[in-house]
């Protein structure tokens, strides 16, 4: 597979800055979720991202939940005339059964294209989409699982990966019962496959709270096409391939 633009720097230090803002807000306001020893919402981690993009010197125009035609909503959109992208968050939580609905988002993610409204008297809307120079489908997933599934959501072979993820319990880990790939690896490969890169951030420490452990912010990022291409069956088996890793902040 031919070598894949990278996301421009000031772009990826943004899931660094929003995994710090989330942290801070989440010890400033005493983690208001209702439950104070559960993930929080990864809305939040939404906004804490949107929040960085606006800084950038070239700032972003947003979009939360727009529709992909008859295929659901996108959680984010945004453009800022060089660079749109497409983003899709989940929170970890429970990491297997998570990352079934994490593959789901990655195709979705991968047909995205924009369908603008009708407009009045014959005009013509702006396809911004195809006027940008780069365009990025994005997965960010708020994880509280401790620093395990980070470092193994940055390695690039199912070894490492299994044993990464051998600290947890077996519904928790790489490989299921039977031996199988389970969710998170049948995910990774898919990631890797796709040359994604990938970060984490850290977020929380984990000495706080109860039943949360370390949180990290968990990003893939790959480019997409001003139109969606041919996609793979979510649950078709995939070959493992090396992908470019970025350990966007590390304690």
């Amino acid at each position: 597979m031919s070598s894949s633009p990278v996301l421009p720097s000031d772009f990826s230090r943004c899931f660094e800055d929003a995994a710090s803002r989330l942290g801070r807000a989440l010890r400033k306001l005493e983690w208001p979720s209702g439950s104070k020893d559960a993930p929080c919402h990864e809305v939040n981690a939404i906004f804490s991202f949107a929040h960085c993009l606006g800084k950038l010197e070239r700032d972003f125009q947003l979009y939360a939940e727009g529709m992909i035609g008859d295929r659901g909503r996108i959680d984010l959109i945004g453009c800022n005339g060089e660079i749109a992208f497409a983003l899709e968050a989940k929170g970890w939580g429970a990491i297997n059964k998570q990352s079934l609905s994490v593959t789901l988002d990655l195709e979705r993610v991968r047909g995205f294209r924009p369908i603008p409204s009708e407009l009045a008297n014959d005009a013509s809307a702006v396809d911004w989409w195809r006027e940008a120079k780069q365009r990025f489908g994005i997965l960010m997933i708020t994880s509280f699982r401790g620093r395990n599934v980070a470092d193994a959501w940055q390695l690039d072979s199912d070894d490492d990966v299994i044993a990464r993820m051998s600290a947890y319990k077996p519904s928790d880990r790489a490989l299921d019962t039977n031996g199988e790939p389970a969710p998170f690896l049948t995910l990774h490969k898919r990631l890797r496959f796709l040359e994604t890169e990938r970060g984490a951030s850290p977020i929380t420490d984990g000495s706080r709270w109860k039943d949360c452990d370390e949180g990290w912010l968990l990003w893939a990022a790959f480019p997409l096409e001003c139109t969606p291409g041919n996609l793979i069956e979510v649950l078709e088996p995939s070959p493992p391939a090396q992908s470019r890793t970025r350990i966007v902040h590390q304690q």
